[in-house]
């Protein structure tokens, strides 16, 4: 039975909130001008996080005080808390019309400028309320914005030197990171470079400039008197529907209850995870709050002998946690494939699968790469559901799939995909629009410029559920990795319905996730050496259907040997068992 910890009962009860909400809405129903409880109602609905109702409530306020400028914020604020960013932008603006100094709403507007890859528009925004802060964040959110899509390689260096640049030489005033910067430098990972000193650099360049993050338990010498060991994961993403639940959820479900008691940390506002996990695990679960330095202290409070990080560099709140001591063991896993540059993380694991010779030197951590698979991976099943290509309104020919996410298409990609396309007058390239379409129109913007002879042939496809995104994987003729950031999840799901993937593995861990899962079921057909071959093979499995069926047919053969493997389990218990038996060394 799965046992839930709540930190701190709110000031109101959701029921209490709930009656309130009541009240003010039949209060509001006989004075329908009444704008004081319009503005009451819309902030508890606020506080529920129902926003599309407290947007009702501002547009009415909005049409007795159309320049009131804490609505024009709140309004705008909703409508980013909803992904509708551009509508956020038209409130923003009204707001600057009426007080072109407000800091919060230039911060805002920078941070949704910043992740539609508009870097120029979020520095000027984040420069604007400048003035009105005595924290370095919004000088750090200058130099910290990196893009989404690249224009050339060139454009990544010169991107890469002044962060390099920046974290070298300078020294911020920050009382809270989480707060004050509220970013980490994901992308960075997607560029194609070694980004270990840099992740170190930045890593130094926070501690430096907030002491507060170089937090220790008081507990660190605590003794434990129970037979198990205590072992804590703590991430954003144990969502089933999200790859680092995906890759995670068999471990934390099936380690020895009899060997450990595990205690998942997730931060929720609304206290609930989406999860199997919520529903059959065995284990606590203790609710974080949106507060760096008090899940320092619940964390810490636990008295843990491991406490592991599924990803450390996605999610601002578990990156700016990871710089504390919680644990006297404390590890990384791959759900961010790239080293975390943080001293006090002690390991990273992965797989001898996926790394190549020279990985030590990859990680500020010090590397376990364990001789089984990466993980205790479910295998899909998916329901009897027939799809055919008509059902996806494509042009007939040879259909190149690379389902990978935007930020993945690294520059040199344009090269590559229009040689495919070139070799093969019937192919159809086809790949996946980014969340906000400025992204994809960038993207299509530098295609345009790169491959302009066959970028007719060069087609977007919006994002669609998990069962029918796999059936039409199976439908396509060619489906590609990305060289510079290949794919894990994907990769898995797609070998458990048979679907040959052409890969390049390059010289770091996340170049070689589709290499080492093929590796793994010795299927090696569609694992190319250099460029010129893994163009070859993606047009000889799109022109031959007897070679992709012999390599289909292989994949069906082996691919057992990565699903739902009690080695794995086994691996990660003799690692967690040798670390804290020894002290924090593997042994």
């Amino acid at each position: 039975m799965t046992k839930v910890c709540k930190n701190a009962d709110p000031e109101k009860t959701i029921s209490e909130i709930e009656i309130l909400i009541d009240s003010l809405t039949r209060k509001i129903q006989h004075n329908p001008n009444d704008t004081k409880s319009l503005y009451e109602l819309a902030g508890m609905l606020k506080s529920l996080a129902r926003f599309e109702d407290a947007k009702k409530c501002y547009v009415r306020i909005l049409h007795h005080f159309p320049e009131d400028i804490n609505t024009l914020f709140d309004m705008a604020f909703a409508c980013q808390h909803l992904d509708q960013e551009n509508d956020a932008l038209h409130w923003y603006n009204k707001l600057f019309e009426q007080d072109p100094n407000h800091a919060q709403a230039h911060i805002n507007a920078g941070h949704i400028n910043r992740i539609k890859g508009n870097i120029a528009q979020a520095r000027y925004h984040f420069i604007q309320a400048q003035p009105h802060v005595t924290h370095s964040g919004l000088d750090i959110l200058c130099n910290f914005s990196l893009p989404v899509i690249y224009e050339s390689r060139e454009e990544i260096y010169s991107y890469r030197k002044r962060l390099a640049d920046y974290v070298a030489n300078k020294t911020a005033r920050l009382t809270d990171p989480f707060k004050q910067v509220g970013i980490t430098q994901f992308l960075l990972a997607y560029h194609g470079h070694d980004d270990t000193f840099l992740q170190q650099a930045i890593a130094n360049f926070y501690y430096r400039s907030c002491p507060e993050l170089n937090y220790h338990s008081p507990y660190l010498n605590h003794t434990n008197r129970h037979n198990k060991i205590s072992i804590g994961f703590v991430t954003t993403f144990f969502f089933e529907s999200h790859p680092v639940g995906k890759v995670y959820q068999g471990l934390i479900k099936n380690l020895n209850p009899n060997q450990f008691q595990v205690t998942l940390f997730h931060p929720s506002e609304k206290q609930y995870i989406q999860s199997k996990l919520h529903h059959d695990c065995q284990d606590i679960i203790q609710y974080l709050p949106c507060n760096l330095f008090q899940c320092q202290e619940i964390i810490a409070s636990q008295k843990l002998d491991i406490l592991f990080y599924p990803e450390i560099g996605m999610d601002p709140l578990i990156y700016f946690l990871a710089y504390s001591r919680l644990a006297k063991i404390q590890c990384a896993g791959w759900g961010h494939p790239v080293t975390s540059g943080i001293k006090n993380i002690d390991y990273y694991i992965s797989t001898a699968d996926m790394e190549p010779d020279n990985a030590v030197s990859h990680y500020s951590e010090r590397l376990f790469a364990l001789n089984t698979f990466i993980s205790y991976f479910y295998q899909p099943h998916l329901k009897d559901t027939h799809f055919s290509r008509s059902d996806f309104s494509l042009p007939d020919g040879h259909w190149y799939v690379c389902p990978q996410s935007i930020q993945k298409m690294h520059p040199d990609m344009d090269w590559i995909f229009a040689e495919i396309l070139k070799n093969d007058p019937k192919g159809w390239l086809i790949l996946y629009s980014g969340k906000y379409p400025a992204l994809t129109q960038q993207l299509k913007d530098r295609m345009t410029l790169n491959m302009p002879d066959v970028i007719h042939r060069v087609l977007f496809l919006k994002s669609m559920p998990f069962e029918k995104f796999l059936r039409f994987l199976s439908l396509c003729d060619a489906v590609l990795d990305v060289p510079y950031f290949s794919s894990g999840t994907t990769t898995i799901e797609a070998i458990s319905a048979d679907i040959p993937i052409v890969t390049l593995p390059g010289p770091f861990f996340r170049n070689r996730l589709a290499y080492g899962c093929f590796k793994r079921i010795n299927v090696l057909d569609t694992i190319a050496t250099s460029v010129q071959q893994y163009i070859a093979l993606a047009n000889l499995l799109a022109c031959d259907k007897g070679y992709k069926g012999r390599v289909e047919q292989k994949i069906r053969m082996n691919k057992g040997a990565l699903f739902e493997r009690q080695d794995v389990i086994q691996a990660y218990e003799q690692l967690f068992l040798k670390l804290w038996s020894n002290g924090g060394e593997p042994g």
